[in-house]
Formats: C-alpha cells, sequence, structure tokens
C-alpha cells in the first residue's frame, strides 16, 4: 500500500508546504491548493505529486488525478497513464512555484 501524503500550496506565504495529512487538511482545505503524492518516483527518485510539472519523452507534461489514474497532461489535451512512465520522467517543478515551465508550451 503506498504511503498517503500530502502537500499544500500556501497562497499567503507563496510557498509549498509538507506536512502531515491532518495538518494539510486543517489548514489549507478552504485557503490552499491541497495536492497529494502519487506513490510514484521519478528517475532521481523524487516524489511525483500532484499539479507538478515534468519532463517525459522531451516534452512538459504536468500530473492530474483522471479517470481514477494519475495521469500526464498537456495542453493539447494529449494523456498518458503515469504507471508505467514514471521512472522515465523527470519533475522539474510544480504550477505553483514554477507556472513559466507551461506557459506557451502546450506539452512541447
Amino acid at each position: 500500500m503506498r504511503p498517503f501524503k500530502f502537500r499544500a500550496w500556501d497562497k499567503d506565504k507563496k510557498e509549498m508546504v509538507y506536512s502531515h495529512p491532518s495538518y494539510i487538511f486543517d489548514k489549507y482545505h478552504d485557503g490552499g491548493a491541497v495536492m497529494q503524492f502519487t506513490g510514484l518516483l521519478d528517475k532521481n527518485v523524487t516524489r511525483i505529486y500532484e499539479e507538478d510539472v515534468v519532463k517525459f519523452d522531451n516534452k512538459i507534461w504536468w500530473v492530474q488525478w483522471v479517470l481514477s489514474q494519475w495521469t500526464y497532461q498537456r495542453g493539447d489535451d494529449a494523456v498518458i497513464w503515469i504507471d508505467e512512465h514514471a521512472r522515465d520522467t523527470e519533475v522539474i517543478g510544480n504550477i505553483w512555484e514554477n507556472p513559466e515551465l507551461l506557459e506557451g508550451k502546450n506539452g512541447d
């Protein structure tokens, strides 16, 4: 069973907060973005979280939960299920701290 880990974007402090799930939900359920750990690690053994920005197959993607699966999404509506590709992926940021990674990219 994978560990249930969460993080949250503190919109006031403009920083990512990693803590116990009960703290995250108590503090950020109304005023922040809560993201779940996918249970997967990238090629650098970095945890992959929801709303991370990743590089896979020389393209930029972001991580989302879609149809009961963790997926990579792109601006052109492309979707890839993560499970078989996690070890070929590199986390390069997230949509909160690094929005510029997605600007005008459309997955390219």
